[in-house]
Protein backbone atom coordinates (compact mmCIF):
# COMPACT_ATOMS: atom_id res chain seq x y z
CA UNK A 1 0.00 0.00 0.00
CA UNK A 2 1.38 3.69 -1.31
CA UNK A 3 2.38 5.28 1.93
CA UNK A 4 0.62 7.80 0.97
CA UNK A 5 -3.20 6.22 0.39
CA UNK A 6 -5.90 5.57 2.48
CA UNK A 7 -7.94 2.71 3.45
CA UNK A 8 -11.49 2.48 3.59
CA UNK A 9 -13.22 -0.04 5.24
CA UNK A 10 -16.84 -0.11 4.45
CA UNK A 11 -19.83 -0.97 7.26
CA UNK A 12 -20.32 -4.21 5.85
CA UNK A 13 -15.98 -4.85 6.24
CA UNK A 14 -15.26 -4.19 2.67
CA UNK A 15 -11.91 -2.68 2.39
CA UNK A 16 -10.53 -0.52 -0.51
CA UNK A 17 -7.71 1.94 -0.74
CA UNK A 18 -7.61 5.43 -2.67
CA UNK A 19 -5.00 7.61 -2.97
CA UNK A 20 -7.12 10.94 -2.42
CA UNK A 21 -10.49 11.13 -0.33
CA UNK A 22 -12.69 13.79 -0.97
CA UNK A 23 -15.61 13.52 1.90
CA UNK A 24 -19.27 15.13 0.41
CA UNK A 25 -21.63 13.95 3.07
CA UNK A 26 -23.16 17.43 3.73
CA UNK A 27 -23.79 19.32 6.54
CA UNK A 28 -27.58 17.70 7.17
CA UNK A 29 -26.48 14.13 7.63
CA UNK A 30 -27.10 13.41 11.01
CA UNK A 31 -31.06 14.60 12.25
CA UNK A 32 -30.98 15.46 16.22
CA UNK A 33 -33.78 14.41 18.09
CA UNK A 34 -34.83 16.18 21.38
CA UNK A 35 -33.32 14.89 24.88
CA UNK A 36 -36.79 13.41 26.08
CA UNK A 37 -36.76 11.29 29.53
CA UNK A 38 -39.22 8.34 28.83
CA UNK A 39 -41.24 8.34 32.55
CA UNK A 40 -43.64 5.46 31.04
CA UNK A 41 -42.50 3.71 27.28
CA UNK A 42 -44.21 5.87 24.89
CA UNK A 43 -47.23 3.59 22.95
CA UNK A 44 -47.24 6.32 19.69
CA UNK A 45 -44.79 7.39 17.55
CA UNK A 46 -41.70 9.40 17.83
CA UNK A 47 -40.23 10.17 14.17
CA UNK A 48 -38.04 13.13 12.92
CA UNK A 49 -38.94 14.41 9.86
CA UNK A 50 -35.56 13.39 8.09
CA UNK A 51 -36.87 9.99 9.18
CA UNK A 52 -40.29 10.08 7.69
CA UNK A 53 -42.08 6.75 8.52
CA UNK A 54 -44.42 7.19 5.54
CA UNK A 55 -46.52 3.98 6.72
CA UNK A 56 -47.73 6.38 9.84
CA UNK A 57 -51.40 7.64 9.72
CA UNK A 58 -51.99 11.13 10.74
CA UNK A 59 -55.36 11.50 9.83
CA UNK A 60 -57.39 12.10 12.63
CA UNK A 61 -54.25 11.63 15.19
CA UNK A 62 -53.23 13.78 17.65
CA UNK A 63 -49.68 15.36 16.74
CA UNK A 64 -47.38 17.63 18.26
CA UNK A 65 -44.92 18.96 16.30
CA UNK A 66 -41.58 20.28 18.24
CA UNK A 67 -39.72 23.30 16.73
CA UNK A 68 -40.13 26.44 15.02
CA UNK A 69 -37.77 26.53 12.22
CA UNK A 70 -38.03 26.41 8.71
CA UNK A 71 -38.94 22.55 8.49
CA UNK A 72 -41.93 23.14 11.16
CA UNK A 73 -43.43 26.18 9.53
CA UNK A 74 -44.14 24.05 6.75
CA UNK A 75 -44.99 20.75 8.28
CA UNK A 76 -47.70 22.24 11.10
CA UNK A 77 -49.98 23.59 8.22
CA UNK A 78 -49.80 19.92 6.42
CA UNK A 79 -50.48 18.33 9.59
CA UNK A 80 -53.25 20.63 10.54
CA UNK A 81 -55.24 19.50 7.13
CA UNK A 82 -55.74 16.05 8.35
CA UNK A 83 -54.84 15.59 12.20
CA UNK A 84 -57.76 16.05 14.74
CA UNK A 85 -55.09 18.11 17.22
CA UNK A 86 -51.79 19.88 16.56
CA UNK A 87 -49.72 20.70 19.29
CA UNK A 88 -47.24 23.61 18.11
CA UNK A 89 -44.50 23.15 21.30
CA UNK A 90 -41.90 25.78 20.75
CA UNK A 91 -38.60 26.01 22.92
CA UNK A 92 -38.93 29.79 21.84
CA UNK A 93 -40.94 31.65 18.67
CA UNK A 94 -39.25 32.58 15.31
CA UNK A 95 -39.14 35.95 13.58
CA UNK A 96 -41.41 35.16 10.04
CA UNK A 97 -41.39 36.73 7.01
CA UNK A 98 -44.14 36.46 3.97
CA UNK A 99 -42.82 34.11 1.48
CA UNK A 100 -43.10 35.93 -1.81
CA UNK A 101 -43.92 33.01 -4.18
CA UNK A 102 -46.47 32.79 -6.64
CA UNK A 103 -47.26 30.86 -9.52
CA UNK A 104 -45.74 32.54 -12.88
CA UNK A 105 -47.96 33.08 -15.22
CA UNK A 106 -48.59 31.40 -18.70
CA UNK A 107 -47.20 34.98 -20.17
CA UNK A 108 -44.09 34.67 -17.47
CA UNK A 109 -43.50 30.93 -18.98
CA UNK A 110 -44.02 31.82 -22.50
CA UNK A 111 -41.29 34.52 -22.14
CA UNK A 112 -38.98 32.24 -20.32
CA UNK A 113 -39.44 29.67 -23.23
CA UNK A 114 -38.97 31.35 -26.20
CA UNK A 115 -36.41 34.45 -24.93
CA UNK A 116 -33.00 32.74 -23.09
CA UNK A 117 -31.75 35.72 -22.05
CA UNK A 118 -35.03 36.70 -19.93
CA UNK A 119 -34.29 33.82 -17.40
CA UNK A 120 -30.82 34.71 -16.19
CA UNK A 121 -32.36 38.64 -15.80
CA UNK A 122 -35.22 37.83 -13.87
CA UNK A 123 -32.44 35.41 -11.66
CA UNK A 124 -30.11 38.48 -11.80
CA UNK A 125 -33.07 40.46 -10.21
CA UNK A 126 -33.98 37.85 -7.67
CA UNK A 127 -30.15 37.87 -6.57
CA UNK A 128 -29.79 41.62 -6.08
CA UNK A 129 -33.28 41.79 -4.17
CA UNK A 130 -31.36 39.00 -1.68
CA UNK A 131 -28.15 40.75 -1.69
CA UNK A 132 -29.38 44.17 -1.00
CA UNK A 133 -30.94 42.55 2.29
CA UNK A 134 -28.03 40.57 4.09
CA UNK A 135 -27.27 43.59 6.03
CA UNK A 136 -30.69 42.58 8.15
CA UNK A 137 -28.57 40.80 10.73
CA UNK A 138 -26.02 43.72 11.12
CA UNK A 139 -26.67 45.19 14.67
CA UNK A 140 -29.21 48.34 14.91
CA UNK A 141 -29.04 48.59 11.16
CA UNK A 142 -31.60 50.26 9.01
CA UNK A 143 -32.51 47.16 7.63
CA UNK A 144 -32.76 45.03 10.73
CA UNK A 145 -35.53 47.77 11.80
CA UNK A 146 -37.19 47.65 8.32
CA UNK A 147 -37.69 43.85 8.47
CA UNK A 148 -38.50 43.52 12.16
CA UNK A 149 -41.49 45.94 11.73
CA UNK A 150 -42.82 43.99 8.82
CA UNK A 151 -42.37 40.87 10.71
CA UNK A 152 -44.53 42.51 13.59
CA UNK A 153 -47.13 44.18 11.33
CA UNK A 154 -47.72 40.31 9.41
CA UNK A 155 -47.52 38.96 13.20
CA UNK A 156 -50.44 41.17 14.17
CA UNK A 157 -52.37 40.97 10.90
CA UNK A 158 -52.99 37.63 10.81
CA UNK A 159 -53.21 36.67 14.02
CA UNK A 160 -55.96 38.52 15.67
CA UNK A 161 -56.13 37.20 19.36
CA UNK A 162 -53.43 39.17 21.83
CA UNK A 163 -52.31 36.10 23.74
CA UNK A 164 -51.67 33.96 21.01
CA UNK A 165 -49.72 36.77 19.36
CA UNK A 166 -47.66 37.53 22.23
CA UNK A 167 -46.50 33.44 22.43
CA UNK A 168 -45.50 33.95 18.66
CA UNK A 169 -43.33 37.11 19.36
CA UNK A 170 -39.76 36.49 19.59
CA UNK A 171 -37.40 37.90 22.48
CA UNK A 172 -34.36 37.37 20.70
CA UNK A 173 -32.81 40.65 18.29
CA UNK A 174 -34.02 40.11 14.60
CA UNK A 175 -31.52 37.74 12.80
CA UNK A 176 -30.00 36.26 15.23
CA UNK A 177 -31.53 33.02 14.44
CA UNK A 178 -32.13 32.21 10.80
CA UNK A 179 -35.36 33.79 9.54
CA UNK A 180 -38.46 32.18 8.27
CA UNK A 181 -40.33 32.60 5.56
CA UNK A 182 -43.85 31.41 5.08
CA UNK A 183 -47.24 31.43 4.05
CA UNK A 184 -49.72 29.99 5.58
CA UNK A 185 -47.78 28.68 9.13
CA UNK A 186 -49.27 31.79 11.12
CA UNK A 187 -52.75 31.26 9.68
CA UNK A 188 -52.25 27.64 10.25
CA UNK A 189 -51.53 28.50 13.96
CA UNK A 190 -54.69 30.10 14.77
CA UNK A 191 -56.48 27.22 13.34
CA UNK A 192 -59.20 25.92 16.29
CA UNK A 193 -57.64 22.61 16.56
CA UNK A 194 -54.04 23.89 16.23
CA UNK A 195 -52.78 24.81 19.94
CA UNK A 196 -49.51 26.98 20.34
CA UNK A 197 -47.37 24.96 23.63
CA UNK A 198 -44.87 28.05 25.06
CA UNK A 199 -42.71 25.52 26.78
CA UNK A 200 -40.26 22.92 25.57
CA UNK A 201 -40.67 19.25 25.66
CA UNK A 202 -39.55 17.33 28.67
CA UNK A 203 -40.29 13.61 28.99
CA UNK A 204 -43.03 11.01 27.26
CA UNK A 205 -45.40 9.27 29.06
CA UNK A 206 -47.69 6.51 27.62
CA UNK A 207 -49.72 8.15 25.18
CA UNK A 208 -48.53 12.33 25.89
CA UNK A 209 -45.81 14.17 25.68
CA UNK A 210 -44.87 16.27 29.25
CA UNK A 211 -43.06 19.67 28.88
CA UNK A 212 -41.01 21.72 30.94
CA UNK A 213 -44.13 23.30 32.66
CA UNK A 214 -45.98 20.19 33.97
CA UNK A 215 -48.43 20.20 31.19
CA UNK A 216 -49.52 16.86 29.78
CA UNK A 217 -50.28 16.66 26.06
CA UNK A 218 -52.41 13.63 25.26
CA UNK A 219 -50.49 12.76 21.97
CA UNK A 220 -50.58 9.77 19.58
CA UNK A 221 -47.59 11.29 17.10
CA UNK A 222 -44.50 13.38 18.29
CA UNK A 223 -42.56 14.66 15.04
CA UNK A 224 -39.21 16.21 15.43
CA UNK A 225 -38.46 19.07 13.45
CA UNK A 226 -35.28 19.93 15.19
CA UNK A 227 -32.73 20.08 12.76
CA UNK A 228 -29.79 18.49 12.19
CA UNK A 229 -26.03 18.04 14.21
CA UNK A 230 -24.32 20.11 11.72
CA UNK A 231 -21.45 21.21 13.17
CA UNK A 232 -20.13 17.80 12.94
CA UNK A 233 -18.49 17.63 9.95
CA UNK A 234 -17.38 14.07 10.31
CA UNK A 235 -21.11 12.41 10.51
CA UNK A 236 -20.82 8.93 10.98
CA UNK A 237 -16.71 8.81 9.67
CA UNK A 238 -14.14 7.15 11.80
CA UNK A 239 -10.55 8.49 10.49
CA UNK A 240 -7.65 7.34 11.95
CA UNK A 241 -3.82 7.80 11.42
CA UNK A 242 -0.39 6.69 12.16
CA UNK A 243 -0.22 5.54 15.89
CA UNK A 244 -4.30 5.40 15.78
CA UNK A 245 -4.72 8.95 16.52
CA UNK A 246 -8.28 10.04 15.25
CA UNK A 247 -9.24 13.22 13.96
CA UNK A 248 -12.33 13.66 16.25
CA UNK A 249 -9.47 13.62 19.02
CA UNK A 250 -7.44 16.08 16.88
CA UNK A 251 -10.72 18.11 16.42
CA UNK A 252 -11.74 17.68 19.87
CA UNK A 253 -12.16 21.75 20.50
CA UNK A 254 -12.36 22.99 17.14
CA UNK A 255 -11.87 22.00 13.77
CA UNK A 256 -9.74 23.73 10.79
CA UNK A 257 -8.72 23.45 7.59
CA UNK A 258 -6.06 24.05 5.30
CA UNK A 259 -7.81 26.38 2.56
CA UNK A 260 -11.24 25.16 3.59
CA UNK A 261 -10.50 21.72 2.82
CA UNK A 262 -7.51 20.05 3.23
CA UNK A 263 -7.71 18.29 6.65
CA UNK A 264 -4.95 16.09 6.71
CA UNK A 265 -2.62 14.12 3.88
CA UNK A 266 -5.11 13.55 0.62
CA UNK A 267 -7.96 13.87 2.67
CA UNK A 268 -10.31 16.74 1.31
CA UNK A 269 -13.58 17.60 2.29
CA UNK A 270 -16.23 19.92 0.29
CA UNK A 271 -17.57 21.72 3.63
CA UNK A 272 -14.75 22.19 6.43
CA UNK A 273 -14.81 24.39 8.98
CA UNK A 274 -12.62 26.92 7.41
CA UNK A 275 -14.17 27.01 4.10
CA UNK A 276 -17.34 28.40 6.37
CA UNK A 277 -14.88 30.95 7.88
CA UNK A 278 -13.27 32.36 4.56
CA UNK A 279 -17.43 32.93 3.71
CA UNK A 280 -18.37 34.44 6.52
CA UNK A 281 -15.57 36.91 6.69
CA UNK A 282 -15.92 37.77 3.53
CA UNK A 283 -20.25 38.47 4.24
CA UNK A 284 -19.94 39.46 7.89
CA UNK A 285 -17.94 42.72 6.14
CA UNK A 286 -21.25 42.85 3.61
CA UNK A 287 -23.56 42.03 6.64
CA UNK A 288 -24.08 38.25 5.92
CA UNK A 289 -25.24 35.80 8.41
CA UNK A 290 -22.71 33.57 6.56
CA UNK A 291 -22.06 31.43 3.28
CA UNK A 292 -24.50 32.43 0.89
CA UNK A 293 -26.59 30.93 -2.14
CA UNK A 294 -23.41 32.98 -4.58
CA UNK A 295 -20.75 32.46 -2.25
CA UNK A 296 -21.49 28.64 -1.41
CA UNK A 297 -21.57 27.71 -5.69
CA UNK A 298 -18.10 30.43 -5.66
CA UNK A 299 -16.74 28.02 -3.15
CA UNK A 300 -17.65 25.05 -4.61
CA UNK A 301 -16.22 26.03 -8.22
CA UNK A 302 -12.99 26.89 -6.79
CA UNK A 303 -12.71 23.61 -4.71
CA UNK A 304 -13.02 21.80 -7.56
CA UNK A 305 -10.10 23.74 -9.31
CA UNK A 306 -8.00 22.99 -6.59
CA UNK A 307 -9.19 19.15 -7.14
CA UNK A 308 -8.10 18.96 -10.80
CA UNK A 309 -4.88 20.69 -10.27
CA UNK A 310 -3.61 18.44 -7.13
CA UNK A 311 -5.15 14.83 -8.64
CA UNK A 312 -2.17 15.91 -12.02
CA UNK A 313 0.82 16.41 -9.08
CA UNK A 314 2.95 14.23 -7.27
CA UNK A 315 1.42 11.21 -8.84
CA UNK A 316 -2.01 12.16 -7.37
CA UNK A 317 -0.98 13.93 -4.58
CA UNK A 318 -1.60 17.14 -2.95
CA UNK A 319 1.78 19.97 -3.41
CA UNK A 320 2.56 19.35 0.94
CA UNK A 321 1.55 22.74 1.53
CA UNK A 322 -2.29 21.63 0.81
CA UNK A 323 -1.99 19.02 3.46
CA UNK A 324 -1.11 21.62 6.58
CA UNK A 325 -4.03 21.46 9.49
CA UNK A 326 -2.29 24.60 11.23
CA UNK A 327 -3.89 27.36 8.63
CA UNK A 328 -7.56 28.20 9.99
CA UNK A 329 -6.44 30.33 12.75
CA UNK A 330 -5.64 32.94 9.83
CA UNK A 331 -9.28 33.03 8.99
CA UNK A 332 -10.82 32.59 12.22
CA UNK A 333 -9.14 35.57 13.79
CA UNK A 334 -10.34 38.23 11.28
CA UNK A 335 -14.14 36.56 11.83
CA UNK A 336 -14.15 37.43 15.66
CA UNK A 337 -12.64 40.56 14.94
CA UNK A 338 -16.09 41.29 13.02
CA UNK A 339 -18.66 39.23 15.25
CA UNK A 340 -19.44 42.10 17.95
CA UNK A 341 -21.14 43.93 15.32
CA UNK A 342 -23.55 40.96 14.42
CA UNK A 343 -26.92 40.43 16.28
CA UNK A 344 -25.88 36.45 17.77
CA UNK A 345 -23.18 38.85 19.57
CA UNK A 346 -25.79 40.71 21.33
CA UNK A 347 -26.49 39.54 24.83
CA UNK A 348 -29.05 37.48 24.87
CA UNK A 349 -29.31 34.05 25.39
CA UNK A 350 -29.77 32.42 21.86
CA UNK A 351 -27.54 35.10 20.32
CA UNK A 352 -24.91 33.52 23.04
CA UNK A 353 -25.77 30.23 22.24
CA UNK A 354 -24.98 31.14 18.52
CA UNK A 355 -22.14 33.00 18.95
CA UNK A 356 -20.44 29.46 20.58
CA UNK A 357 -20.42 27.48 17.21
CA UNK A 358 -17.46 29.68 16.00
CA UNK A 359 -16.05 30.47 20.06
CA UNK A 360 -13.47 33.71 20.65
CA UNK A 361 -10.83 31.21 21.17
CA UNK A 362 -11.35 27.97 19.16
CA UNK A 363 -7.55 26.12 19.38
CA UNK A 364 -5.84 25.20 15.92
CA UNK A 365 -4.91 21.63 15.30
CA UNK A 366 -1.71 20.28 15.66
CA UNK A 367 1.09 21.50 13.15
CA UNK A 368 2.04 19.36 10.96
CA UNK A 369 -0.38 16.41 11.89
CA UNK A 370 -0.58 13.85 8.94
CA UNK A 371 -2.81 10.70 9.28
CA UNK A 372 -1.79 7.63 7.58
CA UNK A 373 -4.24 4.70 6.54
CA UNK A 374 -6.18 3.07 9.74
CA UNK A 375 -5.51 -0.46 10.56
Amino acid sequence: MPSEAWQLTTSPGERFTFDVVVSAIGLFTQPVLPDLLEEESFTGTLMHTARWDHAVDLRDARVAVLGTGSTAAQLVPEVAKVARKVYSVQRSPTWILPKLDRPCTDREKWVFAHAPFAKKIYRTRLWLRSESNISVIANGSDKTQEFRGIALRVLEATVPDEDLRRKLTPDHPFGCKRLVFATDYLQALTQPHVEVVSSPARSLRARSLVTDDGTELDVDVVLCATGYAAADYLGQIDVAGEGGVTLREAWGDGAYANLGMAVLSQLLHALWPQHQCRLQQRDLHAGSAGPLHRARVEVHAAQAQVLCRGSTRNHGGLHRQDRRVDGGHRVAYPVQQLLPRRQWQGGHAVAAQRASLLGDDAPVSPRGLHLRPAG
